[in-house]
């Protein structure tokens, strides 16, 4: 996706990232709108643009690009413009925890699951209920965690942990991923079931997002378009 030189700021608020997951909605009266994305360059039109098309969309968005390279933006930017911007956003590294513990961290847990479960938690995907869970490095979920994303993403439920029930959630996902998750289908690493679900929703006029793509960087002060506009061939989006 396009790379965003934006005077030194980025479109919308980038979070405070104090623990590996948090939880944000819409500050009130803020009406994030394209046109705050400056530029007049070709790639920063199409970046308007494609915010505006996944916005619209009921479909998860999956990002592929280097770290650090603005791919929490561009989920952020997308939840803005979307009909679930008054709505929770919640994000979380899925590297960044066990494979036990991420199962916690998304589905909540039930009294007595495990030593120390001494009440019922709800999971993130209960807390951005109506809204949009970002998953970052959702190319590090191990096979287990893989299966069960995959059972949200086909029938919108969820199990928490230590529960027999299953419960319905309404919540558009938002991957990233700094794998090229195709050759990571092909080494028997990731599931190409979860893959196509993730790109399920991709129009068929988004064939402009080959080889590397692009995708918006937040841009700094001191660093000048044309070296932001050289940082957006190194990344993709597909939704």
């Amino acid at each position: 996706m396009p790379a965003a030189a934006m005077s030194g700021r980025a479109p919308w608020p980038r979070p405070r990232r104090h623990h590996p997951h948090a939880l944000a909605g819409r500050p009130e009266g803020d009406s994030p709108d394209p046109s705050d994305l400056l530029g007049s360059s070709p790639a920063m039109v199409e970046l308007r643009r494609a915010v505006l098309q996944a916005a619209a969309a009921p479909f998860p968005v999956l990002v592929e690009g280097e770290s650090g390279t603005g791919k929490e933006l561009v989920a952020r930017s997308v939840h803005a413009c979307g009909p679930r911007r008054a709505q929770p956003f919640a994000a979380i590294n899925c590297a960044a925890f066990s494979d036990e513990l991420l199962e916690t961290e998304l589905f909540g847990h039930a009294r007595g699951a495990f030593t120390g479960a001494v009440s019922t938690r709800r999971g993130l995907f209960e807390e951005a209920s109506g809204g949009t869970l970002f998953l970052d490095e959702v190319g590090e979920l191990s096979p287990r965690a893989q299966a069960k994303l995959l059972r949200v993403l086909q029938d919108g439920e969820i199990r928490k942990v230590g529960e027999s029930v299953s419960r319905h959630v309404d919540v558009r996902i938002v991957a990233a991923t700094n794998r090229r998750l195709r050759d990571e289908v092909h080494a028997g690493r990731f599931r190409s079931d979860l893959l196509y679900r993730l790109e399920v929703g991709r129009p068929a006029g988004s064939a402009a997002w080959t080889g590397r793509g692009a995708r918006p960087t937040s841009g700094r002060r001191r660093r000048g378009r044309s070296e932001a506009a050289g940082r957006s061939r190194r990344a993709r989006w597909r939704h």
